[in-house]
């Protein structure tokens, strides 16, 4: 799959850099964090829980600075490579995708069975399982990309690349200024499942 292999071709093979996971020359790149799980269920986000704990914000935060504390009130580590569906709901929308065809890649490690085709990820010289689809219906309203086994894919781009998803840590790369991701209800958003 030719996007595909451009996304590949694209990424540093040192692995030392951002750009080994997602493309360099993006005019701007953001990092979104998945939402914490607290013991009754409920999620914070992590600004919350920064000013709940009294933790200096960085563009690098990790969750075993929060571990490390001793402070934290949570049921689990959020989970990385699987955005919540409310984030990913966010990210369409803020993105703002055309109906034509988009392109996903997701760890073949995450797959049952591979029908599907495969390009090789740099620098961990991950097997990828590749997936085309939509991101909107034809009202416009978010499409979540899944995998067969449920998953949100760990890519996502449109055709020409002007932007790129990394739901891995869920970082974005924006060729124009970066979106603001608006606070929505998750209940308004549908499925659909990816298929070549």
């Amino acid at each position: 799959m030719r996007p595909a292999e451009a996304v590949a071709n694209l990424l540093d093979p040192r692995g030392d850099r951002v750009a080994s996971v997602i493309p360099p020359g993006y005019e701007s790149y953001v990092g979104i964090l998945n939402p914490i799980e607290l013991r009754d269920g409920s999620t914070i986000s992590w600004t919350e829980t920064v000013s709940r704990n009294g933790f200096k914000p960085h563009a690098w935060m990790q969750w075993p600075e929060f571990e490390a504390s001793n402070q934290i009130e949570f049921w689990k580590e959020p989970e990385m490579g699987n955005p919540a569906v409310s984030l990913v709901q966010h990210l369409i929308e803020a993105l703002q995708p055309d109906r034509s065809t988009h392109y996903f890649a997701s760890w073949a490690g995450y797959a049952t069975e591979i029908q599907e085709p495969t390009v090789e990820f740099s620098p961990y010289h991950r097997e990828m399982v590749l997936y085309t689809g939509n991101l909107v219906d034809e009202d416009h309203a978010p499409l979540l990309p899944t995998t067969a086994t449920g998953r949100v894919p760990m890519y996502w781009w449109p055709s020409d690349l002007r932007w790129l998803v990394d739901a891995t840590s869920t970082r974005e790369a924006s060729s124009s200024a970066a979106p603001r991701v608006q606070r929505r209800e998750s209940s308004q958003i549908r499925t659909s499942t990816h298929t070549q």
